[in-house]
């Protein structure tokens, strides 16, 4: 192909039609046809309340040492009673979900999409939740979760599970601190470490919790 054709063929204009002038648009003459609006919609997001982890077909992976830039941090639109934190006012009010003490669980094995977040509503806690402390995080996973997990599974899949939440946050931590000379008050960064257990045996596991808590 000669460059003439090269030009015709990759910028969508002829000299021999145009006289070597760049295509104009008279958008004053320009008329479109009337398209009646419609309504659209777009999907970014699809929540919903299980009664068990068990519900993931292909196990889990749960978070060891949740993070609280994974808590859910706008209105979704869907609300939640919990206590409130008036304790001269004992009563249920309804809160958005952001609002109700949570933490991010775990995934579904396979699809990574799919998160589950674990809902306290009985916790106390202010009225503008940011996120469960160290101290609700041991007692969460040192008193109820990993007792539940050591009734269920074999000693193979528990020997690389760490052995409290104290644990999983340091070794979380490590590599990041190891880097520094020195560890800031401000230093808070830290790895997203996941965990699998298979889908034989969650709703044992659940039970367990439930019976627990």
């Amino acid at each position: 192909l000669s460059p003439t054709q090269w030009q015709e063929l990759f910028c969508g204009h002829t000299f021999r039609q145009f006289e070597g002038k760049p295509k104009q648009a008279c958008l004053h003459t320009e008329h479109s046809l009337n398209t009646p609006p419609v309504i659209s919609f777009d999907i970014d997001s699809i929540l919903g309340f299980v009664t068990s982890p068990a519900t993931a077909a292909h196990g889990i992976r749960f978070y060891s040492a949740p993070q609280y830039g994974q808590n859910i941090s706008t209105d979704v639109h869907l609300t939640l009673d919990r206590v409130d934190p008036d304790p001269e006012r004992p009563r249920l009010i309804p809160s958005r979900l952001k609002d109700v003490p949570h933490f991010i669980f775990a995934r579904a094995e396979g699809a990574d999409f799919i998160t589950f977040h674990l809902f306290f509503p009985h916790l106390p806690c202010s009225r503008d939740f940011n996120r469960l402390t160290d101290e609700q995080f041991s007692r969460w996973f040192d008193d109820i979760f990993y007792p539940a997990v050591r009734q269920v599974y074999d000693v193979d899949r528990l020997q690389h599970l760490p052995a409290s939440y104290r644990h999983a946050l340091a070794t979380c931590r490590a590599p990041k601190v190891e880097d520094r000379l020195l560890e800031t008050l401000t230093y808070r960064t830290q790895l997203q470490m996941t965990y699998f257990l298979p889908p034989q045996g969650l709703q044992q596991l659940w039970d367990h919790v439930l019976a627990a808590v």
